[in-house]
């Protein structure tokens, strides 16, 4: 990989995927929008200077999102770990612009958002004006969360701290329900004594 490649990379988080943008968020890692991974043309996304980063494999991870390994190193886009309010003006950065975007409202995994003559932002980067990444752009309406994205790599990444939870919400189902069977056979078997 050239230099010109690294430092577009460590300049500007963003790279062009096919009709989409992707957010490297580490090395060798960018995150994009499903539908940006499966219709990239070519196994490569494009740097603005023209060199490519070589698209090694795909992974879907949920919320409408996919991880794409890649060829190269580059400094990441922090995850940021809060919410962010209704009215809150952020920015979307994709590999060819840039828009003004502010906040509706949130649910869940998902900020509503207005992005005013907003182009190709599928897969773009919501900033703000720290730089601090709060978001992918799905559409020109909404993003996924970057506490929603981060909790699905988790998932991914290591799926058996999902099981254990699940496992321990199943273990406490199973003791209240037997603590109530058990206190229904006592109150019964007292009730036929007298």
């Amino acid at each position: 990989m050239s230099f010109a490649v690294v430092a577009f990379v460590l300049a500007a988080p963003v790279v062009k995927m096919g009709a989409g943008s992707g957010v490297v968020i580490s090395d060798g890692l960018l995150l994009t929008t499903a539908r940006v991974a499966r219709d990239s043309p070519r196994p490569e996304a494009l740097l603005e200077d023209g060199g490519t980063l070589a698209l090694l494999q795909t992974v879907e991870i949920g919320e409408g999102l996919a991880l794409v390994a890649f060829e190269g190193r580059g400094a990441p886009a922090e995850l940021e770990g809060g919410t962010v309010d209704a009215g809150t003006a952020l920015r979307v950065l994709t590999a060819g612009s840039s828009w003004e975007a502010v906040v509706i409202g949130a649910s869940g995994a998902v900020l509503e958002l207005s992005i005013p003559d907003a182009g190709a932002v599928e897969g773009g980067a919501l900033l703000d004006e720290t730089g601090r990444l709060w978001g992918v752009v799905r559409d020109g309406r909404s993003a996924v969360t970057s506490v929603a994205a981060r909790d699905a790599i988790e998932a991914l990444v290591n799926p058996q701290k999902k099981a254990a939870s699940a496992r321990w919400r199943n273990l406490g189902i199973s003791a209240a329900f037997f603590l109530g069977l058990s206190v229904w056979w006592v109150y019964r078997s007292k009730r036929r004594r007298y």
